[in-house]
């Protein structure tokens, strides 16, 4: 028993956002084994059908929508302390569910890196954000319509360039984010791990907030930690943290209730298709503007090795 009660406190693997202190949780995605398998898309093919999954990007969806309601959040980035913790899948169903609810949406790839967004929704990956920033092409060449409707907009990350970091601190960075912010309901940015590279927190000064990704079992206390406060140092704005990839339990009676409402047509419709031509979409100006509110890193280094990992609930 000992040992066991030695190896909680030595565990700082994330299970829950209670272990995080004040970074505050904003929902629970659970693992879709699925998608999972090598050469799959992690996006949701149904909206319609009730799933567990889809129900926890609504939740999500609704999360970061009253966050601040004297500061709506426009443009968000999403993040993650290490790879391979599914942010750009978050980043993708995200945006599809913004978009199911009838927000004009756009999704840019600034994973310059490691690009998969076009991957995901099977659209020209080629040309796309990089060629905007180095004025080869301009944002109408590359957005490109994904769907039934035309809600959901993607621009892809485009060649990869030598200098990331540059082209995301860039100036013509900063144009492109204020002129989509007047054309888009909202605007989501996929972008890199923050601990291996820089180019998360260059763009976390020009966004509403930041969204960071925590894998269930897998990211551990101190790396998010270190993750945000590489943000705090820039002095972004963190929304909170989504844990991705819970394992499902037992299916209950409330989704039940879930399912039955989606088949029964009430709700909102599938946007689902296959992508059409380039295009951009404008809509109102939206006037979001991020708080100076910080999530510090010390809360969540507390313990880090001392204190028990709180069960799931």
């Amino acid at each position: 028993m000992v040992a066991a009660i030695a190896r909680d406190r030595l565990d700082t693997r994330i299970r829950d956002a209670a272990q995080l202190g004040s970074l505050p949780g904003l929902g629970r995605i659970p693992f879709d084994r699925s998608a999972a398998r090598r050469g799959r898309s992690p996006l949701i093919t149904d909206w319609r059908d009730g799933s567990e999954r889809a129900e926890a990007f609504r939740k999500l969806r609704t999360a970061l929508q009253f966050v601040d309601v004297d500061h709506p959040l426009g443009v968000i980035a999403v993040t993650s302390s290490s790879a391979a913790e599914g942010k750009s899948g978050v980043s993708a169903n995200l945006a599809v569910a913004f978009a199911e609810a009838g927000h004009r949406v756009v999704l840019l790839d600034a994973d310059l890196r490691r690009p998969s967004i076009a991957d995901y929704f099977g659209v020209e990956g080629a040309v796309g954000l990089t060629n905007v920033l180095a004025r080869q092409v301009e944002p109408s060449d590359v957005i490109q319509s994904w769907g039934d409707t035309d809600r959901l907009s993607i621009m892809s990350a485009g060649s990869i360039p030598p200098n990331p970091s540059e082209l995301l601190g860039s100036s013509r960075m900063e144009d492109l984010l204020a002129k989509l912010r007047a054309e888009y309901d909202i605007v989501l940015i996929d972008t890199p791990p923050l601990l291996p590279v820089t180019d998360a927190a260059v763009i976390s000064v020009k966004v509403d907030g930041v969204v960071m990704i925590a894998r269930y079992g897998r990211t551990k206390k101190p790396a998010i930690a270190h993750a945000i406060g590489a943000l705090n140092a820039v002095d972004a704005h963190v929304v909170g943290v989504v844990i991705n990839r819970v394992p499902r339990k037992r299916r209950r009676d409330g989704y039940n209730y879930y399912r039955a409402q989606g088949k029964s047509g009430s709700g909102t419709g599938t946007i689902l298709g296959s992508a059409e031509s380039p295009v951009a979409h404008r809509s109102p100006e939206h006037a979001a503007a991020g708080d100076s509110r910080r999530v510090t890193e010390s809360a969540i280094h507390n313990d880090a090795t001392t204190s028990s990992v709180v069960p799931v609930r």
